[in-house]
């Protein structure tokens, strides 16, 4: 008996999987993993191979995949000093718990060329941006920080953006300015309207 096998039906997790799996290997490190030395609750020190510590710069975003957890951390690179011929050590500013794509949808006042929906106006969208949604908590229990790092050049305090994860959307602005680089911007966020819920409960702020 012949059997050709022309492929497999794929549920929408599996496709989301291998979509993260393609994004993660064009970002990989080329050296090979990298070693946690020791973890506090504000960073990590980290040994990583020479041949891919050269290409790491101070204030470098860095996510991190610990094995048999379930949740990508994010740090910032604030030290480096080479250790040997093969390792360099590098210190990590851990600044989120949690990292999730986002994006945000810059609000508008309504125009007079505005159409309506049964006399209510349609909620007007300006320009999208994305971003990553950041929470961080030091300890368990300790309030959670939610925070967003998006491009310099869609950083504008003071505005209004509709802001959808895949798991909530929430009316937030920008607050307090917490890091400035060439390229992009860390800023924590201020929610203005509570969450409506799509599939979970956002964090607390």
């Amino acid at each position: 008996m012949d059997l050709a096998v022309f492929g497999h039906t794929r549920t929408g997790v599996d496709l989301q999987r291998e979509f993260t799996r393609r994004r993660l290997a064009s970002f990989l490190a080329p050296g090979g993993p990298w070693e946690i030395k020791d973890i506090s609750s504000s960073g990590f020190r980290l040994h990583a191979p020479m041949s891919i510590a050269t290409e790491v710069r101070l204030s470098t975003l860095v996510a991190i995949d610990r094995c048999g957890q379930n949740a990508w951390v994010m740090g910032i690179v604030r030290r480096m000093r080479r250790i040997s011929s093969a390792y360099a050590e590098i210190g990590l500013q851990l600044i989120a718990n949690s990292v999730v794509a986002a994006d945000l949808v810059e609000q508008r006042k309504p125009r007079e060329d505005d159409y309506t929906v049964d006399r209510e106006p349609t909620a007007g969208g300006g320009r999208r941006l994305r971003g990553l949604f950041l929470s961080y908590s030091r300890r368990v229990g300790e309030p959670v920080v939610q925070s967003l790092i998006i491009a310099q050049a869609d950083y504008h305090s003071g505005r209004r953006y509709t802001l959808h994860t895949a798991d909530f959307t929430r009316v937030i602005r920008y607050g307090r300015l917490l890091e400035q680089q060439a390229e992009r911007v860390w800023t924590v966020i201020e929610p203005l309207e509570p969450a409506a819920t799509a599939t979970g409960a956002p964090p607390a702020p």
